[in-house]
Order: structure tokens, then sequence, then C-alpha cells
């Protein structure tokens, strides 16, 4: 009997021993899972941390590249509409002008033409909705008897005339040299030489901003 009680009491260290060694063991275990959560989750928070950082700061250099590019939009958009307002007035005011004046713009183009051209016999071709009889008079008023013919310039099937096509395409008879003197011409050295001019005349003194 005695005997047996020693089993038991031998028994039931052992399992007192194993107990506590086992909650030790999961203590540890536990603090360790604990741990390695912690470390997760600091690592999550700076992984986000660098990610949010990483986007403000192409934000900004985003935002920095959108204030520095606005105010070029702002010009080119003004630049732009102030070409086209100055251009469109240009157009109204010539689409206004009787035909007597818009044949003598013509006649003086050619005349600055004849200083390229000299002697040479020339032969020329009306435009847009100048007549034949028109140019044939601002021809031999300018060139005379050099002046060897008139016709009329053929259109392409798609092409559209416009009211800056007015005007003669001038050609020496050896086809060397060749000038084309319509209102656009004109219009464009118009605006080459005074084009600020007609912007501040146009916006009353004081461009837009």
């Amino acid at each position: 009997m005695e005997e047996l009680r020693s089993t038991d009491v031998l028994d039931r260290e052992i399992r007192a021993d194993s107990e506590k060694k086992a909650e030790k063991i999961l203590a540890r275990a536990e603090e360790n899972a604990k741990a390695i959560l912690s470390e997760v989750q600091e690592r999550l928070v700076k992984a986000k941390d660098d990610i949010d950082a990483a986007s403000r700061k192409r934000l900004d250099v985003l935002e920095k590249n959108l204030d520095a590019s606005l105010p070029l939009e702002k010009q080119r958009y003004l630049v732009s509409f102030i070409n086209d307002s100055v251009v469109e007035a240009m157009k109204n005011y010539l689409e206004n002008l009787d035909s007597s004046k818009k044949e003598q713009i013509i006649e003086n183009l050619v005349k600055k033409a004849r200083e390229i051209t000299g002697d040479a016999k020339v032969s020329a071709l009306a435009c847009g909705s100048l007549s034949k009889t028109s140019a044939e008079k601002i021809l031999k008023n300018v060139y005379g008897q050099s002046c060897i013919g008139v016709e009329v310039k053929t259109k392409s099937g798609n092409e559209v005339e416009s009211l800056f096509d007015y005007g003669v395409i001038v050609s020496t008879e050896d086809k060397r040299i060749t000038c084309r003197l319509t209102l656009e011409e004109k219009t464009n050295e118009i605006l080459s030489q005074k084009r600020e001019q007609l912007a501040l005349a146009l916006f009353g003194g004081r461009l837009p901003e």
C-alpha cells in the first residue's frame, strides 16, 4: 500500500510539473505571438506612412507642376484669343470694304510685285471673288503691255474659297517667279507690322490678362 501511495504521489508531481512547463511554454508562445503581431503592425504602419509620404511627395510635385504650367496655358490661350480676335476684326473690316477699295489693295500689292519681276512679261490668275475683268484692269494698270494674259483660277473639287483668297497670282513668262497677291498676304503683312497696335485698339487700349 505504501508503495502505491508513493507511485500516486510521483504521478501527481510529474503531472503538476508537466502542467507548469506546458503553461510556461504556452505563456512564452503567447508572448512571442504578441511580439510578432506587434512587429507586423508596426511594419504595416511604417509601410502605410512611407506610402503616404511618397504619395504626398508626388502630389506636391504634381501641384508644383500644375502651378507652373497654368500660367503658361493661360498665356497661350490669351495669345491665341487676342490673335484670333484681331484676325476676325480684320476679316470684318475687309468684308465691309467696297469692291473698288479691295481692288486698290490688290493693285498696290501688284505694284510691289513689279519691283521683283521687273520688265519680265507676266501672266496672272484671278483668285477668289475677284473677276477676270477687274484682274485684267489691275494688271494692265501696273504692267501695261508686259501682261500677256489673265485667266481665272480653277477650284479643285473640295476647295472652299474664303474672303482672304481675293486677289491674283502673278507669274513671269518663264515661271521662275510667282507671286501670290491676295487679301491674305495683305492681312499677314499688316499683322506682322502692327499686330500689337491693332490689338490695343481692338481692346480699348488694354489687353486682357
